[in-house]
């Protein structure tokens, strides 16, 4: 709900992400990790469907330009190696992914219409 805190959250997990994956590779030389991001809840914050803390009301649906360019920034610091988000939630926006420039999804076949 507060959107300076919501893009430095995403900062500070890009930055992270990208120590982390420094290290790997310096531990394995040759390792083409690849990077998984696990969205549980990305539909339901696409449709505003997220409950406050209270559980009386939900936040408002965060614009999906606005998560594409977050996730476009998570997923890049990965650097040409392969992004996978998975999420277990129906609906799965799978072109919103796609645009973000995630390699692959990984979600539940089951929950198909």
């Amino acid at each position: 709900s507060d959107p300076g805190a919501c893009r430095d959250l995403a900062a500070s997990l890009a930055e992270g992400l990208r120590l982390h994956l420094t290290e790997i590779r310096r531990r394995v030389p040759g390792a083409r990790p690849v990077l998984q991001l696990d969205e549980p809840s990305l539909t339901a914050v696409l449709r505003g469907q997220v409950r406050t803390a209270s559980g009386y009301r939900t936040h408002s649906a965060v614009d999906r330009q606005t998560v594409e360019a977050t996730l476009r920034e998570v997923a890049g610091v990965h650097e040409g190696g392969p992004v996978v988000v998975h999420s277990c939630a129906p609906d799965v926006p799978f072109a919103l992914l796609r645009r973000a420039g995630v390699a692959g999804v990984s979600f539940d076949f089951s929950l198909l219409t």
